[in-house]
């Protein structure tokens, strides 16, 4: 499906697809004027690279905005890496932003920016040693269940894949009983 000039119509699409992900972060914001829509999956993106950078730079740091040639302007004047592409097509957008990386919808702009903002837990994960496999990837969980939906969301780029957090004293109820 190809990403629509309409951001409200990519806005209700990303929220169809994407819902019950709770680890899914969208947001919409105004900057300078132009309506823009942010997505990209919690733990798995340096947080201070876009929301301390890329976003401060798009909200506070333009002091115009041009009326053609949004995308070209932001990806020159806003964006502060290098490594940026552009996704004609929402599949392309989804699949970028489950491997790690930022995407941004702008009003009147059939393409989104997609920005390179990886950043995987800091804490490597050990092989399992108690149940060893002799084929397949070595990975084990941890005590973090963050870090645990981010070894599956990069393995299972789906978004029928749902995440969703519950309380943990009403689960811990529920089966010790």
């Amino acid at each position: 499906m190809n990403i629509s000039s309409q951001l409200e119509a990519n806005i209700e699409e990303l929220k169809k697809r994407f819902e019950n992900c709770q680890d899914v972060i969208q947001r919409q914001m105004v900057a300078t004027g132009l309506p823009i829509y942010v997505v990209y999956v919690d733990s798995m993106i340096d947080r201070e690279l876009v929301e301390g950078e890329f976003l401060k730079n798009i909200m506070y740091s333009l002091e115009y905005m041009p009326k053609t040639d949004v995308f070209e302007f932001l990806q020159e004047r806003a964006v502060t890496t290098a490594d940026t592409k552009e996704a004609k097509t929402l599949e392309d957008a989804i699949l970028a932003v489950l491997s790690g990386d930022t995407a941004i919808f702008m009003e009147n702009c059939p393409k989104a920016l997609i920005i390179s903002s990886k950043k995987f837990p800091t804490r490597g994960v050990q092989s399992a040693e108690s149940e060893v496999a002799v084929r397949g990837p070595k990975d084990s969980f941890t005590e973090s269940m963050r870090a645990n939906t981010v070894l599956i969301r990069r393995r299972i780029r789906d978004t029928r894949r749902k995440h969703y957090r519950r309380r943990s004293a009403f689960v811990l109820r529920r089966i010790l009983r």
